[in-house]
């Protein structure tokens, strides 16, 4: 009888052990499932239009399905860095389905050196489907990107000017979860729009001074708290064009203020505004026909000078964008000097994509980073100019050589006092007399502007920043979006009460 009890018993435990187990097996298996799904809407949120370099130099689009081992590769920001480690905050990487397993692979270098330096982790097992398609410009479901018509005018290893899907479609079959479809909205920001629309702006402006001698849950509460910023800089722009008087100042709501917002349960968002306007734009060192701007190099070399930089040239910035593998000057850089480093990499030969690729350039510290970093910008479209509103004291030192920190802080005092409604009012500044200072690439509106979100949530915590464009028919589109910083709520808040 003893036997019996114990062989009963036995077999009772056993089979709670073994329901354990599989229990335990399936709860590994939802998490890997969970955990590889928020990576792939990371990744496919924080994409930007940022072709990559291979280990031959050559160009490959930012977002690619038809790369021979993946399913999916594209270029991300996001990273973070809270080490300054000598390396930007985007990233390539690679989603490899292998007929059972889906896999993440990733390049610490978009523009990869001499060897393959990839890191690879497997994500998920018992995968039977990974699809993935992408909605183009007319709306149509595209089986691939780029488009087989794109790529018929692409010129193999010439960077690739491949605008980004409108959304894209992520179907994943699972041997025990079934199938599951995910879209995704990508950014609606077009460069070459922006672009256009900014040209005519600029040439509206310059005719009329001639004229007159002048978490799933949570990072959609993030993406709402961005949508929020989009309507309040269009109330703005509204307001302004209303008043005929369209200025962007550091004394309105949008600049002045964090936006606090109750949610439910104890959640609240946080919502800060930041201009970009007021900064020197990296990416305007060199024009659209590739030739260096002589104006702006020269405000970069005095803001180089007003901060004591000098183990940086200005040049490297220069090599750093230019289309060719030629430095401008002996104080340049190109891939020579980068592939010599520990971790070798490529000059990008294209417009900086975020100002963390400043860590990448030869001379670099962190600290000179940390100086530079509150003064540039990395904007898509060149010409969207300095809002002399919005300027920092460094970026008004920057316009010649010749003024001082001192001048500089009573051109600050004074726009404080009253900002500066048209832009001849700026140039008669007693600071400037005598100094010839040219007006060019100065305004008073910001076109750029940066969304810090900060979303606290049942236990959880998102942060994203938006870069957004300002249009100049007041339209706000969302040019990329970044989860890898924290810390920038900065602002006094200013609490919303609901209605």
């Amino acid at each position: 009888i003893t036997a019996v009890i114990g062989l009963g018993v036995w077999q009772v435990i056993n089979g709670v052990v073994n329901s354990r187990d599989r229990v335990n097996e399936l709860a590994e298996q939802f998490d890997g499932l969970q955990r590889a799904m928020l990576l792939l809407e990371r990744d496919i949120m924080q994409v930007v239009n940022r072709p990559a370099r291979d280990i031959y130099g050559d160009f490959q689009p930012a977002l690619s399905s038809r790369d021979d081992d993946f399913s999916l590769v594209l270029t991300r920001q996001g990273w973070r860095n809270p080490l300054g480690i000598r390396r930007s905050g985007l990233q390539r990487v690679g989603w490899e389905y292998t007929g059972s397993e889906l896999r993440r692979r990733y390049w610490p270098m978009v523009d990869q050196g001499q060897e393959d330096d990839s890191r690879d982790v497997l994500l998920l097992e018992g995968v039977k489907r990974l699809e993935v398609r992408f909605l183009d410009s007319n709306r149509s479901w595209q089986p691939q990107w780029p488009t087989d018509e794109v790529m018929a005018g692409l010129t193999p290893g010439s960077r690739p000017d491949v605008p980004l899907p409108l959304g894209m479609e992520v179907t994943l079959e699972h041997e025990r979860f079934g199938t599951l479809v995910r879209t995704f909205a990508l950014p609606d920001f077009d460069p070459a729009v922006a672009q256009g629309a900014l040209n005519q702006a600029n040439q509206a402006a310059s005719e009329a001074e001639e004229e007159s001698t002048e978490e799933e849950g949570t990072t959609e509460l993030a993406l709402g708290a961005e949508a929020f910023a989009r309507q309040i800089l269009r109330r703005d722009y509204d307001e302004d064009k209303e008043e005929n008087l369209m200025v962007d100042s550091l004394d309105e709501f949008w600049a002045a203020n964090a936006a606090v917002l109750p949610l439910d349960d104890n959640g609240v968002a946080e919502v800060q505004i930041d201009d970009l306007g007021g900064r020197l734009n990296l990416n305007d060192l060199v024009g659209a026909n590739g030739q260096v701007d002589p104006t702006v190099r020269d405000r970069f070399v005095q803001l180089f000078a007003a901060l004591g930089i000098t183990a940086v040239s200005v040049d490297s910035l220069v090599d750093w964008i230019d289309p060719n593998d030629q430095t401008v000057t002996a104080y340049g850089a190109e891939d020579g000097q980068y592939l010599m480093a520990e971790q070798g990499y490529r000059a990008a030969n294209q417009p900086f994509t975020t100002v963390t690729e400043l860590r990448l350039i030869e001379g670099m510290t962190e600290e000179i980073y940390r100086a530079l970093r509150p003064h540039v910008t990395a904007l898509p479209v060149n010409g969207a100019g300095i809002n002399v509103n919005t300027a920092t004291a460094m970026v008004i030192r920057s316009l010649h050589e010749e003024l001082t920190d001192a001048q500089a802080a009573s051109i600050l005092e004074k726009r404080e006092e009253e900002r500066f409604e048209n832009l001849q009012d700026f140039m008669a500044l007693p600071e400037f007399a005598g100094l010839g200072l040219k007006s060019v690439g100065l305004g008073l509106q910001t076109r750029f502007f940066e969304v810090a979100s900060r979303i606290t949530y049942d236990n959880r915590v998102v942060n994203m920043v938006s870069t957004v464009f300002r249009t100049p028919e007041g339209e706000v589109q969302t040019v990329h979006r970044d989860t890898g910083q924290k810390n920038r709520i900065t602002k006094e808040p200013f609490t919303i009460s609901e209605g």
